[in-house]
């Protein structure tokens, strides 16, 4: 007999011994007041917003799976529960809800007692349980107990679902997602600290900081810093950033060119062959002047959270398309905290033209829209619903244009819109201003060289027609045939999303998406979005 075996086995001559019946479990009604359990959701608050974060992540990259997730504090009281709404109603009905406290007198044996009991990650599926009624049931879970100065929080993450949709794996990512959570509530501690000590850290997490003066000299370099790089802190504060190079070729740039690096994901390698994956961000420093003073680096480490996503990935390989965009949004939202801070400490600026000032204002709208389009963007299986409105194309062809203009210079491309007449649709601003950017980007990567991008936008009695078309080296016929499945991609650096998703978006738009391609000549981008009702009569009235 194995631990496990003889923990359960224990356990059910105990609750034989309480006089528990297994045919029926005995009704449990709430052991906390309403006000109590306020207050204790109150001490948990931190540990229930980030379990939150997480839980609900892992819910949607589990793709439909009926799980609910409950967290309980360390007397077994359940504060949160969140998950599939069948499944959470078949618990309630036996009792297992939010304000009840589960324990082995009345629930039997039960995966959140022994959790708490033996200080152990458990699982109980089907027949483990004492009672009859949970036979067709599996219940995964994992104790945690966080350090003095992160509260002294103790208590249990359990992920519950059905016999049929049990996996060896589930309980390794219960506790991998567990892990997380107590590294990413220690995270927002420092990351406090750090906001204090700071005040160019706008908003900075479990962050390497270096900063150095105008001639490279290091004048501030903090122990995660020192951790990625295998330096001590003490001894490089005074040193150039030469005497680290894997520093030095993000913070030179920096310095001499007065360049800037935003969420650049690159691989440290230590000397005992460990590897760490961070995410970079590089800009030069400013005095009042405007000349650069120095340069500031961020070096955040992300080797947990790709771990992490690995090991999901490995959970018979449910839903890929939503695990691998999960990791690329995580990535893409911390640098977006920091360019966007930057961008309204120009906007305060009185000297600002005013031309550059809308520049930089466009630019700071399109960051704002970019931390929801995320979301929408790694959801490419199962979109958010558009918010449906009546929306002006054209003036958003216009801002959209002007917004990756820059873009297409430094990559000699013209980008022309044809037609200034006001045209309308019914659709979510923010997702087909995703698609677009997604095909204005597609259509400059297919021209290395240069060339012409032509938008043109029309309209009829039903709907509204945008065209993006390139002169690039379109596809072959089937290039073209896959150019909308996921992961099927003729880019080198490319995952194959992109055009995914702007199928799904288009399509949950009630709208079509379609292409005509020729080899050497370029490819055309056809979209047909419902025009509003307003449009139609009018078009109606003509004929």
């Amino acid at each position: 007999m194995n631990d496990k075996q003889e923990i359960i086995a224990l356990s059910k001559k105990r609750c034989e011994a309480f006089g528990l019946r297994n045919d029926i479990i005995p009704e449990i009604v709430p052991t906390v007041s309403e006000a109590e359990l306020g207050q204790r959701k109150q001490i948990y608050k931190p540990f229930i917003t980030v379990m939150k974060e997480f839980g609900q992540k892992t819910i949607r990259d589990l793709n439909g799976l009926p799980v609910v997730i409950l967290l309980s504090d360390d007397d077994g009281v359940i504060l949160e529960s969140f998950g599939d709404e069948t499944l959470t109603s078949e618990l309630i009905q036996i009792g297992i809800k939010v304000a009840v406290r589960i324990n082995e007198r009345e629930m039997g044996t039960n995966a959140i007692s022994l959790a708490l009991m033996h200080g152990a990650a458990i699982e109980l599926v089907g027949g483990d349980h004492y009672h009859l009624p949970l036979s067709g049931a599996v219940c995964y879970c994992v104790p945690f107990r966080l350090s003095r100065e992160l509260g002294n929080l103790a208590g249990t993450i359990a992920m519950m679902t059905t016999v049929d949709n049990h996996s060896p794996y589930a309980l390794a990512l219960l506790s991998n997602m567990t892990e997380a959570i107590s590294r990413e509530i220690a995270l927002h501690k420092r990351n406090r600290h750090q906001y204090l000590l700071n005040h160019l850290i706008i908003h900075s997490v479990n962050s390497g900081i270096v900063l150095t003066d105008r001639g490279g000299v290091i004048v501030e370099f903090n122990e995660v810093a020192g951790r990625v790089s295998g330096v001590d802190r003490e001894g490089i504060i005074g040193r150039p950033i030469e005497d680290i190079p894997e520093f030095a070729q993000f913070v030179l740039p920096s310095l001499k060119e007065e360049q800037s690096i935003d969420g650049l994901e690159y691989t440290f390698e230590s000397f005992d062959a460990k590897t760490t994956v961070c995410l970079l961000d590089s800009v030069p420093i400013r005095d009042e002047q405007g000349h650069v003073a120095g340069a500031y680096l961020q070096v955040r480490d992300i080797t947990e959270r790709v771990e992490l996503e690995r090991t999901m990935m490995t959970y018979e390989k449910l839903s890929a398309v939503g695990k691998l965009a999960a990791g690329m949004a995580h990535e893409i939202r911390n640098p977006l905290t920091t360019i966007m801070g930057f961008n309204q400490i120009l906007l305060e600026r009185s000297d600002l033209q005013e031309i550059v000032r809308r520049y930089i204002s466009i630019s700071h709208a399109e960051l704002q829209d970019l931390n929801r389009l995320v979301s929408d963007f790694v959801l490419m299986a199962k979109p958010s619903p558009p918010q449906m409105n009546h929306l002006n194309l054209t003036r958003l062809i216009e801002d959209t244009v002007m917004f990756m203009e820059a873009q297409a210079k430094l990559n000699n491309i013209v980008i022309h819109v044809m037609g200034s007449e006001p045209v309308h649709a019914v659709a979510d601003a923010g997702q087909i201003k995703q698609v677009l950017i997604n095909l204005l980007q597609n259509a400059m990567e297919a021209m290395p060289g240069g060339g012409s991008i032509h938008i043109s936008l029309s309209a009829s009695s039903q709907c509204a027609v945008l065209i993006v078309r390139d002169e690039g080296h379109g596809m072959t016929e089937s290039q073209a045939r896959d150019v909308f499945t996921p992961f099927v991609t003729s880019k080198e650096t490319g995952v194959g999303l992109g055009l995914s998703i702007c199928y799904r978006i288009i399509e949950a738009h009630g709208g079509t998406i379609s292409l005509d391609t020729v080899p050497n000549k370029g490819t055309a981008f056809r979209i047909e979005l419902p025009a509003p009702m307003t449009t139609r009569s009018v078009a109606m009235a003509k004929v």
